[in-house]
């Protein structure tokens, strides 16, 4: 039904049945993402989903496309072909630099100031998906050029103030260097019940906390203990919910912010 359906003359229909496709791994369902990307004219939203269902079968249809019998050279599936290709070998490139940072266990200061190093000095971020990946992420929280949130630092001129080596840091380790404003507090009340984020007001009556999703109205009076910690309410292992172009697109989006 997906494959049939993966043909059909609405841009919108392909879309929704490359979508399903992407969750077959067989060489079936991927010629039929092939067929759903050569369709003319072009859509964006189209190009979009099958270059995902590329990306994630890769392993399925590699062999095919080496020995050229996969996709026709110059059609619009060859083009998507070679950006999903030429991702897989930016992301094998940032790979090693990342799990160095984000291992859970304690790395080498050494290691991992080298690997900040180097994920500083890659070229070839897309600006423009570094930009959806930040609104997607950290709009909740940071605003650019008056879009988003004033609950963590602006970041409309972010790449006068910090060279590549402290964007990656302040993603990596927010709490490298934190701001006294934007360090977290920690609230627990009476009943038991414990909150931790951004203090974003008080008054005599509540204290109101954002954790990271909403925010919290928490009643003075039923509040137990409140400490401010030594550690920033920007969230840590942040970059492992990205995918390893996604951190490179949106270091190098807000490189451009100045």
């Amino acid at each position: 039904m997906l494959c049939k359906q993966a043909s059909d003359p609405h841009p919108r229909v392909r879309a929704e049945a490359v979508r399903g496709l992407s969750f077959f791994p067989t060489m079936t369902a991927m010629q039929a993402v092939v067929a759903a990307v050569n369709i003319e004219p072009a859509d964006r939203w189209v190009d979009y989903t099958c270059d995902a269902a590329l990306g994630a079968n890769i392993d399925v249809w590699r062999k095919a496309h080496d020995e050229d019998t996969f996709v026709a050279s110059g059609s619009p599936a060859a083009r998507v072909i070679d950006s999903v290709l030429g991702l897989e070998k930016q992301a094998a490139a940032i790979l090693p630099h990342l799990q160095i940072l984000l291992n859970k266990d304690p790395q080498p200061e050494e290691a991992r100031n080298k690997a900040m190093t180097a994920l500083a000095d890659m070229k070839g971020g897309n600006v423009a998906n570094g930009k959806r990946v930040f609104r997607r992420m950290c709009v909740a929280c940071h605003k650019v050029a008056g879009d988003g949130a004033d609950l963590g630092p602006d970041m409309t001129s972010v790449g006068k103030r910090l060279d590549g080596y402290k964007l990656v840091e302040s993603i990596i380790d927010p709490n490298a260097a934190v701001e006294d404003k934007y360090l977290s507090t920690s609230v627990r009340t009476d009943d038991g019940r414990n909150f931790t984020g951004l203090l974003v007001s008080e008054t005599p009556d509540e204290v109101v906390i954002f954790d990271g999703k909403e925010q919290k109205k928490i009643p003075v009076a039923e509040i137990e203990e409140r400490v401010k910690l030594k550690q920033s309410s920007m969230p840590e292992g942040l970059a492992g919910t990205m995918s390893p172009n996604e951190f490179l697109d949106v270091i190098e989006y807000l490189r451009t912010q100045k």
